[in-house]
């Protein structure tokens, strides 16, 4: 299909947040979610993230006024009513005007890309309508859509620029990226910009912020007798650093250095597992809203690793840059 007039547009539909990158924007919103009820509107006003059609909030406000917020964190969350109002919501926030035709690049997990692109390509593709609060109804629609297995995005961000590789050591060489993010961490390596199937997977069981989010929540409640403290409220938590009880700030640092120190060993040992001879890999990347928070303890067990830049961005980035990529080659 012909990519001429499409608008690229790089959408990273993470279990914790969404993710997307347009030229020159980029936008984020967690994925806690909650029916909208008028109601709302004196919490919330008119946020962008409160829509008419279809009928939710999204975002941090949901979780900090307790309006019932839920989030999916299982593989078929790509099969909910929910998942194209996350992109919708998404497109909105981008700017996306009514009428304008995209050419979209998303991604999934490395373990169940394979399995699942297609059903996530029958989300993405198609006509979309959107109503924020008090605003005007849009519709939009995805011309084009392809999935690739998360991680490649990051590989992609590195090595091409407004249609053009610009990179073409690191595209041409062993490349390893560990993409720490909310639900899942993926492995990936790749040569030539294609994935080494046998060493390249994703952990959705210990390797992930929602790891150290379940670790802090055990321990806090462990250590305050009474307290009511959700998996959601924990993550905010590992994100602001610190925790207020009874209106008083409690010293959580020691529990939360536990918690990521007990994360960071099992990615560890997963990548050492996968990349039994790290000395064959030219290059190593960490990405991710996890790599940024991880990233220094683990410089201290792989220290030829580099973050890359904007790295809770880097695969909605590269996403972005490979549907430019199709379209240059289009024209």
């Amino acid at each position: 299909m012909s990519t001429n007039g499409l608008r690229a547009i790089g959408f990273d539909g993470g279990y914790n947040y969404i993710k997307a990158v347009a030229t020159h924007k980029q936008i984020m919103f967690r994925t806690a979610i909650s029916q909208y009820k008028p109601s709302m509107m004196e919490l919330f006003g008119s946020s962008s993230l409160a829509f008419e059609e279809p009928s939710f909030v999204f975002g941090d406000d949901v979780i900090d006024y307790q309006r019932g917020a839920s989030i999916r964190t299982d593989r078929d969350w790509i099969t909910a009513d929910m998942y194209p109002c996350f992109f919708q919501a998404a497109m909105a926030e981008l700017g996306i005007m009514n009428g304008e035709h995209l050419n979209v690049v998303s991604g999934l997990p490395i373990r169940y890309y394979k399995h699942d692109s297609q059903t996530l390509k029958e989300q993405l593709l198609g006509q979309h309508t959107f109503k924020r609060i008090r605003g005007n109804r849009f519709t939009f629609s995805v011309d084009r859509a392809t999935v690739f297995a998360q991680a490649i995005g990051v590989l992609a961000g590195i090595c091409i620029e407004h249609g053009t590789i610009i990179d073409m050591d690191i595209a041409t060489s062993h490349v390893a990226i560990i993409d720490i993010g909310g639900r899942t961490t993926n492995f990936l390596h790749a040569y030539r910009l294609k994935d080494v199937p046998d060493e390249s997977d994703s952990i959705d069981a210990g390797c992930a912020m929602w790891d150290i989010a379940k670790e802090l929540q055990t321990r806090l409640l462990d250590r305050v007798p009474g307290l009511t403290l959700s998996i959601l409220e924990a993550s905010r938590i590992v994100e602001k650093k610190e925790y207020k009880i009874d209106g008083e700030l409690i010293d959580i640092q020691q529990d939360l250095q536990d918690a990521q120190e007990f994360v960071v060993q099992n990615i560890i040992n997963k990548a050492e597992d996968l990349w039994r001879n790290m000395k064959k890999l030219d290059y190593i990347f960490v990405a991710g809203g996890g790599g940024t928070q991880l990233f220094k303890k683990l410089n201290t067990h792989i220290s030829r690793a580099n973050l890359v830049p904007r790295a809770i961005y880097a695969n909605a980035k590269g996403y972005s840059e490979l549907a430019e990529y199709q379209n240059a080659r289009e024209k």
